[in-house]
């Protein structure tokens, strides 16, 4: 793998190879929920470098998996994971394809702009019409890998239609609820979790 750049994290260093998203306040909001749940099982889809899952395993996690549908940002992943969290598993899929298992803690912090995907370079982050590209498909069909206390963590932004994001949750059984907001210049993200139990 071609190192673009390196990122620090809690005194851990990650390499981003060329395209692969680098975390920033939303992969923050979201890592840190998910290594205070001290979850027994987590899956963490879209993972980019990496950060979620090697943080999650050095806390305590003993079966996580990670999953992404680009080569290079498993490649990335995989080679910091080899460093610093061998006991991660990495699939090469698409959201939830091939995955059959259930888990205690699901995270996914979709690409959520409001553009349209064209050509490679855009997959980390944009999120097609309405930037619901990815959280529609994810909200329909997470119930099916939640164990049963599991839930889910997803990063949401108020260009995206919170409201509709509630809908569909009711729609898939699921409870939806506000864990963290915080507020940018052109936008405010949201923290939100999702479980059967409502």
């Amino acid at each position: 793998m071609r190192r673009i750049k390196t990122i620090s994290h809690d005194g851990l260093t990650f390499a981003l190879g060329e395209g692969v998203y680098e975390p920033a306040e939303d992969s923050e909001m979201l890592l840190e929920e998910a290594v205070r749940r001290s979850p027994s099982s987590a899956l963490d889809l879209g993972t980019g470098c990496g950060l979620l899952p090697v943080m999650i395993w050095r806390a305590g996690c003993p079966l996580v998996v990670a999953t992404d549908i680009s080569r290079r940002a498993l490649l990335s992943a995989r080679d910091n994971a080899d460093r610093l969290a061998p006991g991660v598993k990495f699939v090469l899929v698409d959201l939830f394809r091939g995955i059959h298992a259930r888990f205690d803690l699901v995270t996914f912090n979709p690409p959520y702009l409001p553009v349209d995907l064209v050509g490679n370079e855009r997959r980390s982050w944009a999120g097609g019409r309405g930037g619901r590209g990815l959280i529609d498909t994810f909200i329909h069909e997470v119930g099916n890998h939640l164990s049963g206390d599991g839930v889910a963590l997803l990063v949401h932004s108020s260009l995206n239609s919170l409201d509709s994001s509630r809908r569909l949750a009711g729609e898939s059984g699921l409870g939806l609820r506000v864990l963290e907001t915080r507020a940018f210049f052109f936008e405010k993200l949201y923290l939100i979790e999702l479980s059967a139990s409502g």
